[in-house]
């Protein structure tokens, strides 16, 4: 028999899950608000030399997109698996982590999963 899934055993409600998801999420803002940045504002990438770039780079693209994976995997299972409390929400949530991807996800993660309490708390889903 299958186990249903509720919001008390669900993977992503692991109170040390929720900490990486706060870091996966800050690093995702922060990702973005710098290509956003930087794409606004123009710099001479010849003055910067070759090995920073190459290790910005690379820390920067790791990074975001380690972050941006294990954000998105999390809140869609979390949002398709669980999240049953706002239902004219759901074709806006289903466009944004199927066209918004990662910055879906981080939306999710901000304006949604943060506000769920934990199980620790009294009011508990």
């Amino acid at each position: 028999m299958e186990e249903r899934r509720t919001s008390e055993n669900h993977w992503t409600l692991d109170p040390s899950l929720r900490r990486y998801f706060l870091l996966a999420s800050l690093i995702s803002a922060a990702v973005l608000t710098l290509g956003v940045l930087l794409s606004f504002f123009w710099f001479d990438e010849a003055a910067v030399p070759l090995p920073v770039r190459v290790v910005g780079g690379v820390i920067v693209g790791l990074s975001g997109a380690v972050s941006a994976l294990f954000l998105w995997r999390g809140m869609s299972s979390y949002w398709w698996q669980v999240d049953r409390r706002t239902h004219g929400m759901t074709l806006f949530w289903l466009l944004a982590f199927s066209v918004g991807n990662w910055v879906g996800a981080m939306l999710y993660y901000f304006f949604v999963f943060r506000r769920i309490p934990t199980s620790g708390d009294r009011n508990f889903l």
